[in-house]
Order: structure tokens, then C-alpha cells, then sequence
């Protein structure tokens, strides 16, 4: 599973706490990473999105699968020059 797959699952995990509208009716038993983020919207840790994340999110959830696929392929071979942990640390200085 390449980095972008990785990051949209712990996306679609999150909108299940952040936009209660996505919840299922009858909930499905809570993984500890769900019990996780369960405790930190409780604690006020989760913040909500903006709107333009959210409209953001609603066109990717409308684009066909070869292109999300296609997307995906392009994003994972990205090669940044400094690496972005470089980029981060020089940020943070």
C-alpha cells in the first residue's frame, strides 16, 4: 500500500469523529486507533475542518477511481530535493 492509500484510510477513519453525518447508524466496534482519536475529540484535541478542506475532500471523494489511482501513483514516486524532513527541520530553526 503506497503513502497516499495509507494517509486517506487514516483520513476516512477520522471522518467518522470529525463529521458525525459520516457515522454509521450502528456503529462498528472501535479499533484502538479509533478509541485514540475518540478520546482526543472528547479532549477537544480534534479540530474541525475547514470548509475549504472539506470541499477539498468532496471533490476528491467524487473523482473516478482510475484517476484517484492515477494520482496516487504520481504522489507516491515524488522525489523532493532537500527531503522534506530537511525542509522541516530548516523551517522549525
Amino acid at each position: 500500500m503506497g503513502r497516499v492509500e495509507t494517509l486517506e484510510r487514516e483520513v476516512q477513519a477520522l471522518r467518522l469523529f470529525i463529521w458525525p453525518q459520516e457515522r454509521k447508524a450502528q456503529p462498528e466496534p472501535l479499533s484502538d486507533e479509533g478509541r485514540v482519536l475518540a478520546r482526543l475529540q472528547r479532549q477537544g484535541l480534534i479540530i474541525e475542518p475547514a470548509p475549504e478542506m472539506i470541499r477539498q475532500a468532496q471533490e476528491w471523494d467524487q473523482l473516478p477511481e482510475e484517476e484517484k489511482r492515477s494520482l496516487r501513483e504520481r504522489l507516491d514516486s515524488l522525489h523532493l530535493d532537500p527531503p522534506l524532513s530537511q525542509i522541516i527541520s530548516d523551517n522549525r530553526r
